[in-house]
């Protein structure tokens, strides 16, 4: 437990965190607590004003949110925030466990939920889950622009006449060696393109 929140603060260092709640000794306790983990904290004391804030910083990484708040409760604001950004990160505080917000809870795909009176170890352990799927999205979305590059990059080389291929083929073993990739993983390719040349 004190391992995953020690890496919490190593995950969180960079990232922003939008609190809403309109409670100030939760909302003072809270941001208190959370300013030692993250680079920036935002605070709303309602779902108006924690939707505006959102409008203003789309890179935030992680929302809590209590449901019961003034001028727009969290789940409705968590609804307008997910039509800007389907999968922003959430985790809900709530004193509640009525069942039309559990099920709203559901169909708005939030991460994460805890009932009041919360356990703050408890909190920082699930908002550190939230961040590392939020990281291997990341390395997913960055792996998928790399592989397009590489793509088109391809489709430049093998349209261009004077292509070597023979050239290209020591580059794919090379760079084969360097990846610790076995000599024959992956050979099958090059085999189907000699063939069809």
């Amino acid at each position: 437990m004190k391992e995953e929140i020690l890496k919490l603060k190593k995950i969180a260092k960079d990232k922003t965190i939008l609190i809403c709640e309109d409670d100030n000794d939760v909302l003072e306790e809270l941001e208190s607590i959370f300013s030692m983990f993250f680079k920036n904290v935002l605070i709303a004391k309602d779902g108006q004003e924690g939707l505006e804030l959102y409008q203003k910083n789309k890179s935030i990484a992680v929302i809590i949110t209590d449901i019961n708040m003034p001028n727009l409760n969290g789940l409705d604001m968590m609804a307008k925030i997910k039509e800007i950004k389907d999968n922003q990160k959430c985790l809900v505080l709530s004193a509640h466990d009525d069942l039309k917000y559990v099920l709203q809870i559901v169909e708005l795909v939030i991460n994460q939920f805890i009932p009041k009176p919360y356990d703050i170890d408890d909190m920082l352990i699930k908002v550190f889950h939230i961040l590392e799927n939020v990281l291997l999205e990341e390395i997913i979305e960055s792996q998928k622009e790399e592989m397009v590059s590489l793509v088109k990059t391809l489709e430049i080389f093998l349209l261009d006449e004077d292509f070597d291929k023979k050239a290209f083929k020591t580059i794919i073993k090379d760079t084969k060696e360097k990846l610790g990739i076995s000599k024959d993983e992956g050979d099958f390719t090059i085999d189907m393109w000699e063939s069809n040349s």
